[in-house]
């Protein structure tokens, strides 16, 4: 089954091969692979991983990601991602101070659309 995972993380030496580790330890393959800066804070980073998962391990994924160093946060967003082909399609923020994320609308290719402000037509 598809599992769709969002990593926070520090900017450190080593913590994206940490996080890939854990999954390529169990021998699944990551289909998927996004990392994106927080543009808001250089010191951490987003982490979006899509692999085929044994039900049996999606929660120890999430736990063991978690336990790792540098990681701030992990949160499983399968149910968020009906098709995770349109992964690409959100942007997940983080905000250090408060440990928990906050969801920004989907991308509109409306040239009005901007966040909270339905696109018109």
């Amino acid at each position: 089954m598809r599992q769709v995972i969002n990593v926070w993380l520090e900017n450190k030496p080593g913590a994206l091969m940490r996080v890939v580790g854990v999954v390529s330890a169990t021998g699944t393959n990551i289909e998927r692979l996004l990392v994106t800066a927080n543009p808001h804070d250089v010191k951490t980073s987003t982490m979006t991983i899509v692999a085929e998962v044994e039900p049996r391990l999606r929660k120890a994924f999430v736990q063991r990601i978690n336990r790792l160093v540098n990681v701030l946060l992990v949160v499983d967003v399968t149910t968020d991602y009906p098709d995770s082909d349109s992964m690409a399609s959100f942007e997940w923020l983080f905000d250090p101070n408060m440990l928990s994320p906050c969801r920004v609308e989907p991308a509109s290719r409306d040239a009005g659309w901007a966040p909270g402000v339905a696109a018109s037509g």
